[in-house]
């Protein structure tokens, strides 16, 4: 394993073949006077490779909605991983905006939850599988008579008045009925 990014032969812009270590773990400043390639080193290579190597990952239906990125011309491009770029600038005045809203970065959260992440008790940190509805009736079925079991799930009601909303638990106590 790689333990820095390492750029060869970079021909980018104002970048003549040049050859650049960013190394893990440290705090690294791209300085140099106005024309120099910093940015083009930071947005059009390093971001550009990194971006690309995230969307190469995704379904063909998330692609399209992602910005294309050109590949950078470079003799070869090692130890990316995910980057994020945020500008120095506020796209909207909404004080509920957060990097997560600025970057879109929800959707490929939500996915990357929805294909490997685990669902476990916070009580005992048990980890449970993913069950369908008829698994989970059987599992019920299964259970010993009078065993009392609570359904429950968050939703949210509309406050109409105000047009904001409140997030209430709904949750019912049953008892099992062995037929």
């Amino acid at each position: 394993m790689t333990n820095a990014i390492r750029l060869k032969q970079v021909n980018e812009n104002n970048l003549k073949n040049i050859n650049v270590e960013i190394p893990y773990y440290k705090h690294t400043v791209i300085a140099g006077v106005s024309g120099s390639g910093k940015s083009t080193l930071a947005y059009d290579v390093i971001y550009a490779s990194a971006q690309r190597k995230l969307l190469d990952c995704m379904s063909d239906q998330e692609k399209i909605f992602s910005p294309k990125m050109k590949q950078p011309k470079a003799g070869s491009i090692e130890g990316l991983s995910t980057v994020i770029s945020l500008k120095q600038i506020k796209p909207n005045h909404n004080p509920r905006s957060t990097i997560g809203t600025y970057t879109n970065i929800g959707s490929f959260v939500r996915n990357l939850m929805a294909m490997h992440g685990q669902c476990r008790c916070l009580c005992c940190n048990k980890t449970f599988a993913q069950s369908s509805v008829p698994a989970l009736a059987k599992d019920l079925e299964a259970l010993p008579p009078q065993t009392v079991v609570e359904v429950s799930f968050p939703y949210f009601l509309p406050n109409e008045a105000t047009g904001q909303g409140k997030s209430k638990h709904c949750g019912r106590k049953a008892t099992a009925i062995s037929t």
